[in-house]
């Protein structure tokens, strides 16, 4: 099993440091800064061409990313959504209505 963990800096950061030691490969794919409305395209086509079995998103806090004291929970849950379709339609190549979903904080 093949398991991709994306996020920003805390991701990127961990995978200098973390063991599972399980029986899955890890693959992490992390970019500081990265928010969830603003997705590095280079990092969701890497993953996509890991072809992962689970996709494990990690949101970050403070400095302005998704989860900080001025962050609306709607504004998150319609980013991660957003982010779920775009990551859904590299590794698949599918979405709704057959067109590539835009990012949306509104």
């Amino acid at each position: 099993m093949k398991v991709a963990i994306f996020g920003s800096s805390y991701v990127k950061r961990a995978s200098y440091f973390a063991d599972f030691a399980m029986p899955f490969v890890v693959e992490w794919f992390g970019v500081g800064g990265m928010t969830a409305s603003q997705p590095c395209p280079n990092l969701i086509s890497k993953m996509a061409r890991y072809s992962p079995d689970i996709v494990v998103v990690c949101l970050g806090g403070g400095g302005g990313n998704d989860l900080s004291s001025g962050a609306e929970p709607s504004t998150v849950i319609d980013c991660l959504t957003s982010l779920f379709h775009r990551t859904r339609y590299f590794l698949h190549g599918d979405s709704l209505h057959g067109k590539i979903p835009f990012f949306s904080t509104t």
